[in-house]
């Protein structure tokens, strides 16, 4: 096993925007929003508690969204070239960024932990393979685990 990275910072939760966001914690409409933006095709499966939303794009990128209750509650990505964190993390972003930033080296790290009072952001990678997962706390009422997020 590959030596990891972790960083714990404690944050405030963040407001959430009463508009539709395309981010982690936004409703179902912020999938399309993302798939446009991403330039992807989306696939939808239903495993009863919650759904998923695959979208793929053109260069390669995968994103699954996970929503329960019409709520993204947690995403996953892959691919040869990281996805725009901005977009998929939302109001989540400024908590992640601040994270990387306390980290003494965050460019030699592959592998980087960060939880946020709010959501857990896990990410790792190097050039052409690049993966990560985010969630909210919720995500254990629609059945689901971190290990759960492919």
């Amino acid at each position: 096993m590959t030596r990891c990275a972790a960083l714990v910072v404690a944050l405030g939760v963040l407001a959430c925007s009463s508009a539709a966001r395309a981010a982690l914690g936004g409703d179902a409409r912020s999938v399309l929003t993302d798939a446009a933006q991403l330039h992807a095709d989306v696939l939808t499966e239903d495993h009863g508690l919650y759904q998923v939303q695959t979208l793929t794009s053109a260069s390669g990128v995968r994103v699954r969204e996970y929503l329960h209750d019409n709520l993204v509650i947690a995403l996953s990505w892959a691919g040869t070239v990281p996805p725009d964190l901005h977009l998929l993390l939302g109001e989540h972003y400024a908590g992640y960024t601040a994270a990387l930033a306390t980290a003494a080296h965050p460019g030699l790290h592959r592998t980087v932990h960060v939880l946020l009072a709010g959501a857990t952001i896990d990410q790792s990678g190097h050039l052409r393979a690049y993966r990560g997962r985010a969630y909210l706390p919720v995500i254990q009422t629609a059945g689901l685990t971190a290990a759960d997020l492919q």
